[in-house]
């Protein structure tokens, strides 16, 4: 009987950001997939009622925000230790100008949506707490893949850097058996926005989802995908063509 390629049975995802509403998208995916998941986030509460919502058992919770989060600590000796997938979503982004973003801010997100992913990434291959096959994924916007738009040039700074990262880092870890590819997210507008305000969704050829970016990072992370690294895939519904 073949094997679905499409599954993630039995593999160990290590998922940051997981108490945003695409990493609770995500948690409930890779569950559904079958995977054994460790979220990573800031809101206790939150993460425990999406263990108690996710299928399967061995889930597990670290309480952390990336920039405390260390791999050594939480992963050695212990039977987590070998991870088949890293998915790193990206930290929360303020939307405001070129002009008026001051340069502390700009280094701030820089640091948390750039350096600190790279950092957790080095550190879990240096200190080999990934598995043979390994797939790292980056969840980045829109805005500065194709397009760029006014109030967003803190987006364009970190997808544009996490895309160069993405093409040599499936480089340089291709003979480490290291798959590494970024999914290039549309904005998704909130519950129950009204049409008329929805603005990007509205503009898109369909309503997008989180689910609908949890998808394509699914896709990612399966053996479906075991001949796609360095990819850039935009899931936006066509906005960023219109």
């Amino acid at each position: 009987m073949s094997t679905n390629p499409f599954a993630l049975k039995n593999k160990k995802v290590l998922l940051t950001q997981a108490d945003s509403a695409a990493g609770i998208a995500m948690a409930l995916l890779f569950a559904e997939m079958e995977a054994v998941v460790t979220l990573v986030g800031r809101n206790q509460s939150e993460m425990v009622s999406l263990v108690d919502k996710m299928l399967g058992s061995n889930h597990s919770i670290i309480l952390s925000e990336i920039a405390n989060f260390n791999p050594v600590d939480n992963f050695l000796k212990t039977e987590m230790a070998k991870f088949d997938a890293i998915v790193l979503l990206p930290d929360i982004i303020a939307k405001g100008s070129f002009l008026d973003t001051e340069e502390a801010i700009l280094s701030n997100i820089i640091k948390s949506n750039v350096e600190l992913p790279l950092a957790l990434c080095r550190s879990m291959i240096n200190n080999k707490f990934i598995a043979n096959q390994c797939s790292i994924v980056f969840v980045t916007s829109v805005w500065g893949l194709n397009i760029g738009a006014e109030e967003y040039s803190a987006h364009g700074i970190v997808t544009g850097a996490l895309i160069a990262a993405t093409r040599a880092m499936a480089l340089e870890l291709a003979p480490l058996g290291v798959r590494v590819n970024t999914v290039n997210a549309g904005e998704i507008a909130p519950p129950n926005t009204p049409k008329e305000l929805e603005g990007i969704s509205a503009a898109s050829l369909w309503d997008g989802t989180n689910e609908d970016i949890a998808h394509a990072v699914g896709y990612m992370l399966t053996e479906a995908s075991k001949w796609v690294t360095g990819s850039v895939l935009t899931v936006d519904g066509g906005y960023s063509m219109s």
